[in-house]
């Protein structure tokens, strides 16, 4: 049974939001990017915390 909300490593992450895995990397130390968890010294994100990253960066078109 698949978790209603998966984690990723930080590689299949950094592909799913189209960056580098060294980005996320930096974005972890300077404290930006998506949220992300811990366990047992690993790092993951949930699927919904980097949905929740690309939709705070949505710019909807402003009619002229």
């Amino acid at each position: 049974m698949k978790p209603a909300d998966p984690l990723l490593p930080p590689n299949e992450a950094a592909e799913y939001i189209a960056r580098k895995e060294t980005t996320m990397t930096w974005w972890r130390h300077v404290g930006r990017g998506p949220s992300y968890v811990k366990i047992e010294g690993r790092v993951f994100y949930r699927l919904s915390a980097l949905d929740t990253f690309l939709a705070a960066g949505t710019v909807e078109p402003v009619a002229a």
